[in-house]
């Protein structure tokens, strides 16, 4: 079963790089045994969209693939997502997690700003952005970290930040993609910083850097209709696809 969707077969690089991304033909499985609890780097990936009579059987499935996992997570390798109706699942403890895929084939529009590379990603100002007090929550941070680390330490992949008075305010990744494409991850602007425009001045510049590089279309992966979508829209960026994704936390 090969992916279809850029928007996964493009995230399962980065579970490719330290973990294991196994085709069984009818599903795939994507794992990365070393942060058990991410639920989108231990999941599994089917053809077509789910019916409720099909989560005993993946629930089944997803237990013996991924025994690390506690949760239940479910991609779908579908990109019109647009219909799907996710409310028949959420009865059953699963939510909802599509992902408005996004691509910028030229150079952004707008302003880039002055940034700098880093030879890991700013663990308290992307802590600050995503994990709001949660302690787990750090702890898969903190690994995800170590990943992006060790990727940029092999050549694969840049981190950028915008800096004011020494210190990071916001921060992006992006990371070449076979396809060829180049994939951003964890595009973050300090809550203090947030509405000055920053996001969108660090993602252009980031696109420019990465098209100097090599001139290949960029991918980018939002919430669907969120305030993220629109400014990437203003650099340019159009919707090709909306995945369908559930997952059903411990419980």
């Amino acid at each position: 079963m090969k992916l279809g969707s850029i928007g996964m077969a493009t995230d399962a690089m980065f579970a490719a790089f330290d973990g294991a991304v196994i085709d069984r033909g009818d599903y795939v499985v994507v794992s990365t045994p070393k942060n058990p609890t991410f639920f989108w780097g231990n999941h599994l990936v089917f053809p077509d969209a789910p019916r409720l009579d099909d989560l005993d059987a993946w629930s089944e499935i997803h237990a013996r693939e991924l025994p690390h996992a506690k949760h239940r997570a479910f991609m779908c390798d579908r990109i019109d997502g647009e219909t799907f109706d996710y409310e028949p699942f959420r009865a059953l403890g699963f939510i909802p997690d599509p992902t408005c895929v996004m691509r910028l084939d030229g150079d952004p529009t707008g302003p880039a700003a002055d940034t700098v590379s880093l030879a890991t990603p700013p663990f308290e100002l992307l802590d600050a952005c995503f994990t709001n007090g949660r302690e787990g929550y750090r702890r898969f941070l903190q690994i995800q970290i170590e990943r992006y680390t060790a990727m940029i330490a092999s050549g694969f992949g840049r981190w950028f930040a915008i800096m004011q008075d020494g210190s990071p305010i916001a921060t992006c990744g992006v990371f070449p993609h076979e396809l060829p494409c180049w994939r951003f991850q964890l595009v973050a602007v300090h809550p203090a910083h947030r509405r000055l425009g920053h996001g969108a001045a660090l993602v252009a510049a980031a696109c420019r850097e990465a098209r100097r590089i090599r001139a290949a279309p960029i991918i980018i992966g939002c919430v669907p209709n969120s305030d993220a979508q629109r400014i990437y829209a203003r650099l340019g960026f159009v919707p090709i696809e909306q995945t369908i994704a559930i997952v059903r936390p411990t419980r």
